[in-house]
């Protein structure tokens, strides 16, 4: 039994997980989604209906029955004593607001304000998890001889651990993120409480898995683990037919982002450089689905003039057809300012999507992603720190062509020899 924190679709690892893991057991994919009914197959799939929303109480009214019947007891073990604890601090901080502008610049409204938001984060956060399990623990302890079930992300972690206290099931979890730092501008207590509370629950955890063996050290460290965690990269599986080498560049070059607009992302720093690059033949193409930071970075490019004339955002295409679409491009580019743990030791699926699709690679100054880079001989890394350090990488590949080539074809060779799905998956199936 897999289970997903979200509809499959938004991510393809938890795809490439279920099709694994079926090769040794029959394997079925649990995700949610806000459709009109629930659909369950119990042979393959199922999407189970989920209308829970973050600061909507309707959602807070449907969970209390559970919560009455005291279904969720091992967790009040957490839950209570932050309900006792901060919800005081909660109303405390509302009536501190209540008392200032809170518009007004000072310190004693601004600590106030982050932290009763960062307390509302919590509590619906949690709520949130428990609604998960609400829905994925029936269905999930009905199955017939369950072996092994595999909990994507934290947030479904605690559905795992109680089917596997109903089942004996074996139970993996496996980290996309290192979950207490994926939010951002923490006050301490906040990010605290979550190493805290993952903590108590790896203790039931059979096998745990990161996406990369930074990381995974890192967590280990973290939180005094005696037994190994396991590294497992987000490395796309390989298209189908086998690959062809794009064609040489000739003219522009195009340096191509595909991924979530966002902060700390790096992409308004790349809309900035872009600005002082003075290499009118070298073209930004930014891809991603609509939000407010794309329509943000969208009319910094239009201020500096440079919309649709050195940058460009091309329309969104879905998960399926990034690969094939990139070849179009000369050179990937992974941005991430390494603000945060999880953004400096990430291991982004557009690392592998790049080198499929043949392109050189940029990446700024990320540990693994750069390791990967040196492995396979394909691209340069920068700091986005030193301005200057991005203009030589990018003068590099936009006025040696003989480079930019060779990074293209040792990228893709790189794709096919190692970092792929296919490298993932025979770990996987060790570990299960």
């Amino acid at each position: 039994l897999v289970l997903a924190d979200n509809d499959p679709a938004q991510d393809p690892r938890f795809d490439w997980v279920a099709n694994s893991i079926s090769k040794k057991y029959k394997t079925v994919l649990f995700g949610l989604d806000f459709r009109p009914q629930e659909v369950y197959d119990s042979k393959t799939y199922a999407i189970m209906k989920y209308d829970f929303q973050y600061d909507d109480y309707k959602s807070l009214f449907q969970l209390l029955p559970s919560l009455i019947r005291f279904e969720q007891v091992s967790f009040y073990s957490f839950f209570i004593p932050f309900i006792l604890f901060v919800l005081p601090l909660l109303f405390l901080n509302r009536f501190i607001l209540s008392l200032f502008n809170s518009k007004k610049e000072g310190s004693l409204v601004s600590w106030s304000q982050k932290n009763y938001n960062k307390m509302r984060l919590l509590f619906w956060s949690l709520l949130r998890i428990i609604s998960i399990a609400n829905i994925y623990k029936k269905p999930g302890s009905s199955l017939k001889n369950l072996k092994v079930v595999y909990a994507n992300d934290f947030e479904t972690l605690y559905s795992a651990l109680q089917i596997k206290k109903i089942t004996g099931a074996k139970l993996i979890y496996d980290n996309h993120e290192f979950y207490p730092y994926i939010f951002h501008d923490n006050p301490f207590w906040f990010t605290q409480f979550l190493l805290y509370l993952e903590k108590c629950l790896l203790k039931e955890v059979d096998e745990i898995i990161i996406v990369n063996p930074p990381l995974a050290e890192l967590y280990q460290k973290k939180y005094g683990l005696k037994k190994t965690v396991h590294s497992l990269p987000n490395f796309s599986r390989l298209q189908e037919p086998p690959l062809l080498i794009p064609k040489k560049s000739e003219g522009e070059i195009i340096f191509l982002f595909q991924g979530l607009f966002g902060e700390g992302r790096g992409i308004d720093l790349l809309i900035y450089f872009w600005a002082n690059l003075n290499l009118p033949h070298c073209k930004l193409h930014l891809r991603g689905l609509d939000n407010s930071y794309k329509t943000q970075c969208i009319e910094k490019a239009r201020a500096l003039k440079l919309l649709d004339k050195t940058i460009f955002f091309p329309a969104p295409v879905s998960e399926q057809n990034l690969i094939e679409i990139a070849k179009q491009a000369d050179v990937g580019i992974i941005p991430y300012e390494p603000v945060s743990i999880n953004n400096k030791y990430c291991c982004p699926n557009k690392l592998s999507q790049y080198m499929q699709s043949g392109l050189a690679i940029l990446c700024n100054d990320l540990p693994f992603i750069k390791d990967c880079l040196l492995k396979g001989n394909c691209g340069l890394s920068y700091d986005s720190q030193n301005e200057k350090s991005f203009y030589t990488a990018v003068h590099l590949l936009a006025t040696k062509p003989e480079l930019l080539n060779q990074y293209k074809k040792n990228s893709l060779q790189a794709a096919k020899d190692y970092f792929n799905w296919s490298t993932c998956e025979a770990l996987l199936l060790k570990i299960i």
